[in-house]
């Protein structure tokens, strides 16, 4: 199933933002209820997801920005060095 890109490019976001309003309403609602910590730590959880998701995919923009590129291995730049010193 696809889905929309801006929606796709969102939920990183969108994670981040429904953890904070969890730990919120937890933080709100009182930590004397016996789940209020579990509750706390699914709000932790979808940010470190939606964390996790931003940074994998600045990574994987990054790499396949750099695919483009031609990139000298370190056997062609000792090549070069040598053929340039004599």
């Amino acid at each position: 199933m696809r889905i929309p890109k801006p929606l796709y490019e969102a939920v990183p976001t969108i994670y981040a933002i429904a953890g904070i309003l969890v730990i919120f309403a937890t933080l709100y609602n009182g930590l004397y209820d016996s789940l209020a910590y579990g509750w706390v730590c699914v709000g932790m959880f979808l940010i470190g997801n939606g964390v996790h998701l931003n940074l994998l995919r600045a990574r994987h923009r990054g790499l396949s920005q750099r695919q483009g590129e031609v990139s000298l291995t370190d056997t062609d730049m000792l090549a070069q060095t040598v053929i340039s010193s004599r």
